[in-house]
């Protein structure tokens, strides 16, 4: 387990994507961590040539000396369009692959805000996903967990972890 104490004069670091998305409104993804723990390695914006993403994913690589197993892993950030949150969610297994061939590392961890819940995604179509149907991914926050700030009770906010590794070395604060 990673010891990690959130309160701590301990300083920050932060890496940025450009600014993303096909409309005025664009969008950054942000990855803050202290170099205690990890340094940034690589970072890979996803090209987009079937332009499926409103925001293209943003992953960065980093190393770890404190987790005994896994030195190297990967995030992948995404914030979906909510109008094609299926779409979007439907090719991250594509993305996944890109990803880890670039970083040359099987331990990748998907974060964002998918939109994956309630009027954006149904629980039935979300059983159509192919990253639901795959057992080698594993989703971190469940259907039924509030995400969001508002009245509303929608797990738009998810985790998904690919293979049995990084799903043990994940340490969810509560």
């Amino acid at each position: 387990m990673l010891p990690v104490s959130l309160r701590s004069d301990e300083p920050f670091r932060l890496v940025v994507s450009k600014r993303l998305g096909r409309l005025d409104s664009k969008e950054q993804y942000a990855f803050l961590y202290r170099e205690k723990y990890v340094n940034k390695l690589d970072d890979y914006q996803y090209e987009d040539p079937l332009d499926k993403f409103e925001r293209p994913p943003y992953a960065v690589k980093f190393h770890s000396d404190v987790l005994e197993t896994m030195h190297e892993f990967g995030i992948i950030g995404l914030h979906t369009s909510p109008d094609d949150a299926f779409k979007e969610i439907d090719a991250l297994d594509a993305v996944y692959a890109k990803v880890e061939r670039k970083f040359k590392t099987p331990h990748i961890l998907i974060a964002g805000d998918l939109n994956a819940d309630c009027s954006y995604l149904s629980r039935t179509k979300m059983k159509e996903l192919s990253i639901r149907n795959d057992t080698t991914y594993k989703w971190l926050i469940d259907d039924y967990q509030d995400t969001t700030v508002s009245g509303t009770n929608c797990a738009y906010d998810r985790v998904v972890v690919h293979g049995l590794l990084v799903f043990e070395k994940v340490v969810v604060l509560s």
